[in-house]
């Protein structure tokens, strides 16, 4: 069947991790090494501040503390609200002075106080907030991910997602959390699944159906999602894939979210027969086509469309009928001419064209209509250097030629 939705050929290349801490572990003199060091300083160690339970004097001091000292006030003061929101901010200021403070953070236990946080003060949405940008940030190294993981943090930002829904900035952030740890993690993406991360992103986005910027997150974080069986069995089991093309066709002028859709449909119908036929049935295949028409100047759009199409037509006749009464081939065609020196897009174009074509006679005559094999012709030889083109329009022109005589 088709490809699953890829910058380049057929393969899923999903976006470059974030930069990765060296492994070496950071020593970070504690803040309570001696009382003369911390006198000269102005820094008043951790355990004397607990001792004198200033709650004034500890928020002072915070600002001040490095990354030891931090961890060492959160895990002291852990029922104090205030205190943790100002520890969080302080760890989130020292991370952007210095990336190597994220990995001092995880290897001096730094993930727990923050996990306990989000436990204790499960109904404080300001301090959920700032746990979940801190854990966004730490999330943004691999090391980050795995101890992330590794200590319960999946399910944590998952029961965040669920049970504060309504507050759109607490989801955006769970999402971006969420989208760096699965991006290239397979057991994590299954993970995410099993948790309900799936139920609860559909859940986010029917509660802010009316804000565009949180339909584009949640799909960033569910396209990343579905390259995994379990996960394409679950959108279709639980609607989100008519949720994702009612986001499609509710915000038809946002270019990001209409390519963010697109990736979801081409993700969700790879390979899958069932979902391909929801996405047929439910109006995602007209979706795509005037994602394609209305926003003809982007590349990412026109691929990601094309690369849908493939998907969603691939061994489906129904699909490749609907496609080919909504103009689809017309608009594959018009996606590889505006954008002919784009070899993604060329490259899924000629991909959709054969997959679209095999086995429809109804999308055969309209390819030679439009005068397809003619086309193609022209861009093989125009990107004769390009390996991946070359295969792709052979095997358009294949099916094209081949149908030709069998119809």
């Amino acid at each position: 069947m088709g490809g699953v939705c890829t910058s380049t050929a057929t393969k899923v290349l999903d976006p470059k991790p974030g930069s990765t801490a060296p492994s070496k572990r950071v020593q970070i003199p504690p803040a309570q090494n001696t009382s003369v060091v911390a006198d000269l300083n102005g820094i008043v160690p951790p355990a004397k501040l607990k001792a004198e339970a200033d709650i004034n004097k500890v928020l002072v001091q915070v600002k001040l503390q490095p990354v030891l000292g931090t961890i060492e006030i959160m895990q002291d003061f852990s029922d104090k609200e205030v205190v943790q929101e100002e520890c969080l901010q302080r760890v989130q200021q020292l991370f952007v002075e210095d990336g190597q403070n994220i990995q001092a953070f995880i290897d001096n236990g730094g993930l727990k106080p923050i996990l306990k946080a989000m436990e204790l003060h499960k109904s404080q949405e300001s301090l959920l907030t700032t746990c979940a940008s801190a854990l966004r940030q730490i999330a943004s190294t691999s090391a980050g991910q795995t101890a992330i993981a590794s200590v319960g943090g999946l399910q944590a930002t998952v029961t965040v997602i669920d049970d504060h829904s309504e507050n759109a900035k607490l989801f955006e952030t769970c999402c971006q959390i969420l989208f760096s740890m699965a991006t290239h993690n397979q057991k994590i993406k299954m993970r995410i699944g099993t948790l309900g991360g799936i139920s609860a992103i559909l859940k986010g986005m029917e509660k802010h159906e009316d804000s565009p910027q949180v339909q584009q997150k949640a799909c960033s974080v569910l396209r990343v999602l579905v390259p995994n069986s379990h996960n394409q069995d679950s959108m279709g089991a639980k609607g989100g894939i008519k949720v994702v093309i009612k986001a499609l066709q509710k915000y038809t002028s946002v270019v990001n979210l209409q390519v963010e859709g697109c990736r979801v449909l081409c993700n969700i119908a790879y390979s899958h027969r069932r979902n391909q036929e929801l996405v047929g049935e439910h109006g995602g295949l007209a979706a795509v086509i005037l994602a394609m028409e209305q926003h003809l100047t982007s590349p990412e759009v026109q691929q990601h469309g094309c690369a849908a199409l493939r998907n969603a037509a691939a061994n489906n006749v129904a699909n490749k009928e609907r496609i080919v009464s909504l103009s689809g081939l017309r608009a594959v065609k018009s996606a590889m001419e505006r954008h002919s020196r784009d070899e993604a897009v060329v490259d899924q174009g000629l991909w959709a064209v054969r997959d679209i074509v095999a086995d429809c006679p109804q999308a055969l005559a309209k390819a030679h209509e439009i005068d397809a094999v003619q086309h193609i012709e022209s861009l093989r030889a125009s990107h004769s250097g390009c390996s991946q083109i070359y295969a792709s329009s052979r095997e358009a022109l294949k099916v094209l030629q081949e149908y030709a005589c069998a119809f």
